[in-house]
């Protein structure tokens, strides 16, 4: 009885073994498989990351804005002349209510219509409170556009007039389709280039005066570079006013030029008016819209594809 009773148990266990065993085979297959499955649809979700990493690749210019007051009486003869030999195009600063030839303006009519033809392009400027005023920003820019002089899309505001005219002025120039305005930096050491908390659609962009010298340029230059965001260069005086003294030092503006001729040709940066980069954020936001796109369709496939894989292993 109890050797039966032994052999019995022997052919018991020996069975449960062998189902523990096949049980075991079982598991670790569909372990093997569940690995699979998963290392696959980890390289399908890789392809996915480097494909939205293309979006990366996409990045704004660093753009530089080159103004000049129209009551700058080195425009025509020196600034103007040596600009065209680097073929960059500026910005003419027109005092708000005055137009070339008239006031301060230096700068005559004709000199006026020679820039435009040339490709540069109008903003308006000057002592906020001048500006109000007399008038309606909505006058100057109207005076300005009947004159044929174009349409401006930027507004110069002189030092100290910023925060407190803001709020009169924004709702204006917004209405206007004015894009840019160009305040000067509290701390002329710190770059400020903004879209502004007042109105999100208007980008607040630095203007720093060349006057200020190349020891203080140039680090804001590198700020704008890595920031990516655009910074205008003026030729307003050391005080940040229209009103340029006798005494003001006067720029290099050969050593300026030619040290953004080096950063635009290294890739660092675009010398441009405000229309041109108005034109260029529109090619920058459709070339994100496009990679977007091609991204979403990429990414649904890819989708399909894990479906598949998931399938597959079911």
């Amino acid at each position: 009885m109890v050797l039966v009773a032994l052999v019995l148990g022997f052919f018991l266990f020996r069975e449960y073994l062998q189902q523990n065993q096949a049980e075991q085979q079982v598991v670790s297959q569909m372990q093997e498989q569940s690995q699979q499955m998963n290392a696959e649809i980890r390289a399908v979700q890789q392809e996915i990351t480097d494909k939205e990493k293309e979006l990366e690749d996409i990045q704004k210019t660093p753009y530089i804005f080159l103004c000049f007051s129209g009551n700058d009486s080195q425009l025509m003869s020196t600034i103007y002349p040596l600009m065209n030999q680097y073929g960059y195009r500026g910005t003419l600063i027109l005092k708000a209510g005055q137009l070339p030839g008239e006031g301060e303006q230096a700068v005559t009519a004709e000199e006026a219509n020679t820039l435009l033809a040339s490709g540069w392009d109008i903003a308006l400027g000057g002592p906020a409170g001048e500006v109000l005023g007399a008038g309606t920003i909505g006058d100057a820019h109207a005076k300005v556009e009947g004159a044929g002089y174009g349409t401006s899309q930027a507004f110069f505001f002189d030092k100290g007039d910023y925060s407190d005219a803001k709020g009169q002025i924004y709702p204006q120039i917004e209405e206007l389709g004015y894009r840019y305005t160009c305040p000067i930096a509290t701390r002329e050491g710190s770059f400020t280039t903004r879209y502004s908390p007042l109105q999100g659609d208007i980008l607040e962009c630095q203007n720093l005066s060349i006057r200020q010298g190349q020891e203080t340029v140039e680090p804001i230059l590198d700020q704008a570079v890595a920031k990516r965001m655009p910074l205008a260069l003026s030729d307003y005086s050391t005080d940040g006013t229209w009103q340029m003294k006798a005494e003001d030092p006067q720029p290099d503006y050969g050593a300026l030029f030619e040290l953004l001729n080096q950063m635009q040709g290294q890739g660092s940066l675009v010398v441009g008016t405000f229309q041109d980069y108005t034109k260029h954020m529109a090619e920058y936001e459709n070339q994100v819209a496009q990679k977007q796109a091609e991204i979403q369709q990429f990414t649904a496939e890819k989708q399909k594809e894990i479906d598949a894989i998931k399938e597959k292993y079911q």
